[in-house]
């Protein structure tokens, strides 16, 4: 049957070679069009995944982001890249070639950059490690540097009327082409640029060398108690509420008292609660109190609220909860029970931190391990147990300065260096961040999610929404095209093959008669139906590849290594001509159905 219907073909090859062309002068346009809309939108959509900015979502205010939330949305898939950056008026340093002195110096700014980041790899240089950098091509030029060059970097800061600098060397190890920035900067590590914004804030950096103080914890307390032999004037306690802080003051009754405070005062003293009611107040709101009170004996007691922790002791790994209560050193005048073993006159108390705890609880004094839960990340603080009478069962006493750092550390990180024994501020948070979606598409997504928490940030989503909305219509009007134009062909070819079918229903029927199956018979129309539409196909495909030659050649200076303004990829092609010879088969039904109606016995009557 399929020579057969191929001899039928070639015997009317004028009338074939015919249909071929008509239905190929419908099909070339189409795919010439298509392929005009395939290669311009995938251009465009190629240099916008191709630039890292345009995935870029910059925050457009300044607001504190701690770690957490970083780590968080390194893990949200639609992120590519996110790292934090430090506020920007500590990113400024001042660079120069190290051989070429610093008569070429030059002001630039720090970017940070980490594992991964697209603007950098994207761009052509690798992504620095921990004394190394990478320079835009303005910081380059500005300086006359060049991959594989030494810089030296200086940060400068003000400590007083004394002008302070700390330098350290960086090895260039790319530079990213101009289209990553224009401006005049360097990306560094992330830590780099931590330790440059610490210096400018007057700490030390030890392992740059660069001097400073170190950030050490300050206490915070929610209260203070003031405790005399005689009630102070009503006078005198109006002015410790209006000009020290504290928003309330009391005369709380003794039980109360040692409730709140852990410990008791004896009932000869008159006693007056000083507190806050939403934060809690530096030492010098403790300074300013005692400051008033001068000259009326009185005894200062600062005071912290609901203090919680776990203690573990030394060979034990059991955790028992406990209160933490702030015991101070200069309550022994008073009598204070339990009497505190500690001066609250120790300069840094916490270099050595000591703690009362009930003697049903450590048999010995030793040393145990404090975890402070009401943090964000866990505070681990190595304590050494006193045993003492009167400490309730379930309570630690510590003195007040150390209680005081460990409420600051409720509300902010610390760490505990165990060299030393100091309290050291930790970094509380970023005050802003570099963030590159994985994808187009999830740019204005993480715009909105970001909207949505309060953050306000700048994408370029206007601009891919242009691109996807063009992709859209182009595509819409292809197929209204498409519809129209092959609707047409395949008409033709219906009417082509239902007038072979009438033209030669003698010889179809004399096939019949000699015993050709009708199943057989109907791969008849088919198999013509698909070699004219695959012919055809074939024909607009060699036209659509010579013309889409021609306009690639004519617009080659518009297009970037790779682009093509007009393309169509194999997959597409093939897809496209699988569905032109189902439409083909489609349109032979009406032959069949003509050809199944044909009787053997319209041969004998002819005859």
């Amino acid at each position: 049957m399929l020579r057969l219907a191929l001899a039928d073909l070639w015997h009317e090859w004028i009338l074939t070679a015919c249909l071929m062309l008509a239905i190929c002068a419908v099909i070339a346009p189409l795919l010439l069009l298509f392929g005009l809309k395939y290669g311009t939108i995938e251009t465009l959509r190629h240099r916008l995944i191709q630039d890292p900015k345009n995935r870029e979502v910059r925050p457009l205010s300044s607001v504190s982001h701690p770690k957490e939330w970083f780590e968080s949305m390194q893990s949200d898939p639609k992120v590519a890249f996110v790292t934090p950056m430090t506020r920007q008026i500590a990113a400024s340093v001042t660079m120069w070639v190290k051989d070429s002195g610093p008569d070429s110096k030059q002001d630039l700014d720090l970017i940070p950059t980490g594992e991964g980041d697209p603007l950098v790899l994207e761009n052509g240089a690798p992504v620095p490690s921990f004394g190394e950098c990478v320079l835009t091509e303005f910081a380059a030029e500005a300086i006359g540097a060049a991959a594989g060059d030494t810089l030296i970097m200086e940060a400068s800061r003000m400590r007083g009327s004394r002008r302070e600098t700390g330098t350290t060397e960086l090895k260039v190890t790319g530079i990213v082409s101009r289209r990553a920035s224009a401006i005049k900067a360097v990306f560094v590590p992330l830590p780099l640029l931590e330790d440059v914004e610490s210096f400018k804030d007057g700490l030390g950096i030890p392992a740059l060398n660069w001097p400073g103080d170190k950030p050490l914890a300050y206490p915070l307390f929610d209260g203070v108690v003031v405790s005399t032999a005689t009630p102070l004037p009503t006078l005198l306690q109006s002015r410790l509420r209006a000009n020290t802080g504290f928003t309330r003051i009391a005369s709380p009754a003794a039980p109360a008292l040692a409730n709140a405070l852990g410990y008791t005062i004896p009932e000869t003293q008159s006693n007056l609660l000083l507190s806050t009611e939403l934060r809690p107040l530096a030492d010098s709101s403790i300074t300013a109190v005692e400051t008033q009170i001068r000259g009326y004996g009185a005894t200062i007691l600062p005071w912290v609220r609901d203090l919680q922790g776990t203690i573990q002791l030394q060979g034990n790994e059991d955790s028992k909860p406990v209160r933490i209560v702030s015991l101070p050193g200069d309550g022994k005048r008073i009598g204070i029970l339990p009497e505190p073993p500690w001066s609250e006159a120790v300069d840094e108390p916490e270099t050595s931190i000591s703690a009362l705890i009930h003697p049903d609880q450590t048999q010995n004094a030793g040393t145990a391990q404090l975890t402070l839960s009401q943090t964000d990340q866990p505070l681990i603080v190595p304590i050494r147990l006193i045993p003492s009478v009167g400490v309730p069962a379930d309570t630690i006493m510590v003195p007040s300065r150390t209680a005081g750092i460990l409420r600051l550390a409720t509300t902010r990180p610390l760490a505990y260096d165990t060299s030393n024994g100091h309290f050291l501020l930790s970094r509380r948070g970023y005050a802003g961040f570099r963030l590159y979606a994985r994808a187009l598409e999830d740019v204005d997504e993480l715009r909105r999610s970001f909207e949505s928490k309060g953050i306000p940030v700048h994408t370029e989503a206007q601009r891919i929404q242009t691109v996807i909305e063009m992709d859209r219509y182009l595509t819409l009007i292809f197929w209204l095209i498409a519809t129209v134009g092959i609707g047409g062909s395949m008409a033709s070819l219906v009417a082509s093959l239902y007038a072979s079918v009438e033209r030669k229903k003698r010889e179809l029927s004399v096939l019949r008669l000699l015993g050709l199956s009708g199943p057989k018979l109907f791969r008849f129309p088919l198999i013509q139906g698909a070699v004219i539409a695959g012919g055809a196909y074939l024909l607009a495909w060699g036209f659509f590849a010579a013309m889409a030659a021609v306009i690639n050649h004519l617009f080659r200076n518009h297009l970037q290594t790779g682009e093509s303004f007009c393309y169509l990829p194999v997959s597409t092609a093939l897809l496209a001509g699988a569905i032109i010879l189902g439409l083909a088969c489609l349109a032979a039904t009406a032959a069949l159905v003509r050809l199944a109606r044909i009787d053997p016995a319209e041969a004998l009557r002819d005859e």
